[in-house]
């Protein structure tokens, strides 16, 4: 049994029907297997690198053994009835897969206000491993773990570190680094973590800025070395990080995550999403 409390509308879409729904209420599906999904976030009616997201759901479904039961059209088909019957552009939408069914809906969202981009988000460090990394696979234990460690650390993120001791990912956004006196970003390398797409695209970004990115994990060691540091995601694009452990950095000021952050916006403006 599936069940969802992050819809925040009054309809979704269910095997490709509208359904009406009560905002934030629980409601169960009877989908049996692994569950993927898919977050895409809407701007102006049009889907931010859709087509990336819509790949990596085809990966997710071959690796989990899952044919999907919708196609990519009638996914479009489906969003846009929900946007046009809920009066919506500018939402969340997210599609949950499981063999032979699946739902669509509004997700809820944070999208930062511009004091949050000038102040930076507090974090926490956590020893999770995700169990496939290279999946986006709905988990409800990994799910339940990471909320009630962030509730208790009162943090926005929790930044995962596997068993040696490396920072891989935040555990619903990527991670990047800043080193002391280095004009480059690190970043876990695409095998130990879930590349999202937001990161995909930071990486063109960086190299149209030449920026150098150094694919390289972080250990918790080296943090008295790091002087900056950023999430990307869907929702929050290039988001500083003021706080990792009760330590304070000033990453919504350093010059290289602020060179950043405004390339990415350039590039999403210019029409490359």
């Amino acid at each position: 049994m599936l069940v969802i409390d992050d819809h925040v509308s009054d309809y979704l879409i269910y095997n490709g029907k509208m359904q009406a729904c009560t905002p934030g209420t629980c409601i169960g599906f009877d989908f049996t297997g692994p569950v993927i999904y898919e977050v895409i976030r809407y701007i102006e009616r049009r889907g931010l690198f859709k087509v990336d997201h819509w790949l990596r759901l085809q990966k997710s479904a071959v690796g989990q053994g899952i044919a999907l039961p919708l196609s990519e059209g009638e996914f479009d088909q489906g969003v846009e009835t929900l946007l046009q019957r809920c009066n919506q552009v500018n939402c969340n939408i997210k599609l949950l897969v499981c063999r032979g069914q699946y739902v669509i809906y509004f997700s809820r969202t944070f999208y930062p206000s511009p004091e949050v981009y000038e102040t930076g988000v507090s974090t926490a460090s956590i020893y999770v491993e995700r169990p496939d990394p290279n999946a986006k696979v709905r988990r409800e234990s990994y799910i339940e773990t990471i909320a009630d460690f962030r509730k208790k650390q009162d943090v926005f993120e929790a930044l995962l570190l596997n068993r040696e001791g490396f920072y891989t990912e935040g555990s619903r956004s990527n991670l990047f680094f800043v080193k002391r006196g280095e004009d480059c970003i690190y970043t876990a390398p695409s095998s130990m973590i879930l590349e999202g797409v937001m990161r995909r695209h930071l990486l063109e970004v960086c190299k149209s800025l030449n920026v150098p990115v150094i694919q390289e994990a972080i250990s918790k060691e080296e943090m008295p070395l790091v002087e900056a540091a950023f999430l990307t995601g869907t929702s929050i694009k290039v988001l500083p990080i003021a706080v990792i452990d009760g330590k304070q950095y000033e990453s919504s000021a350093h010059p290289l995550v602020r060179k950043l952050m405004q390339g990415f916006d350039d590039y999403i403006a210019g029409g490359k999403a």
